[in-house]
């Protein structure tokens, strides 16, 4: 499974939700592509938790293995 490498937007399955997510389990698994944001949660890129998954609409963020991941970052439109 690949997973982004950095920072960014990105689009996204939802699969699953870690523990503790409000409504996670109404929420996942979710067949749809969205937009997430991937960013930076620490200093050591060599740590598990250095990159995380915000989900709009969703108050705890989430571990990158969650999800199923497009094509990303994605870039502004010109």
């Amino acid at each position: 499974m690949t997973f982004p490498k950095r920072a960014g937007f990105y689009w996204a399955k939802w699969l699953s939700a870690d523990r503790g997510t409000e409504h996670g389990s109404t929420l996942t698994p979710s067949g749809d592509w969205d937009v997430v944001y991937v960013y930076e949660n620490g200093f050591d890129p060599k740590e598990t938790e250095f990159l995380r998954v915000l989900v709009v609409g969703v108050e705890q963020s989430q571990s990158l293995k969650n999800f199923e991941w497009g094509a990303g970052p994605l870039t502004p439109p010109q």
